[in-house]
């Protein structure tokens, strides 16, 4: 009655319970953000099933701004974070002193269970709210198929 594992230290096969997906955006290629914009930093097409997504987003902040707010999401829409009650949105509230400058900060959003009757898109969305200069974030996506 029990579905047996591997021990053979190979992956799980597309389709398969335990199947491991992952993209990553690298610090070089850092998506540059306005103030208080959602954007979309990654996405991850998903076949249909039960899947287990998790990710992190990175900041990259320039030498004059100060951050006061990062937000880090998974949806099915590129053009708005999740609601923070689902789970699926990781919020750091930095007060008026704020994260200056050459500071880095990684928030790590999720996991969410995300079911697919076809294949979908979900997205990885990252958010800071700043003032002077620009921010930029980058990141990591993954997911385990879970049935």
């Amino acid at each position: 009655g029990q579905i047996p594992g591997s021990n053979a230290g190979t992956a799980a096969v597309a389709g398969n319970i335990g199947e491991f997906i992952s993209t990553a955006l690298p610090s070089g290629s850092a998506i540059v953000l306005g103030t208080g914009s959602a954007t979309s930093i990654l996405s991850l097409g998903l076949t249909g099933g039960d899947w287990n997504v998790w990710g992190q987003v990175v900041t990259v902040v320039q030498s004059a701004t100060i951050v006061t707010l990062v937000q880090g999401g998974l949806n099915s829409t590129t053009t708005a974070l999740p609601a923070f009650t689902t789970g699926a949105l990781t919020e750091l509230a930095l007060g008026t002193g704020g994260l200056g400058g050459g500071s880095a900060q990684v928030l790590n959003v999720g996991p969410i269970q995300v079911l697919n009757a076809t294949t979908a898109t979900t997205f990885l969305l990252g958010s800071m709210t700043f003032s002077v200069s620009t921010s930029a974030m980058y990141g990591s996506l993954k997911a385990r198929r879970m049935r």
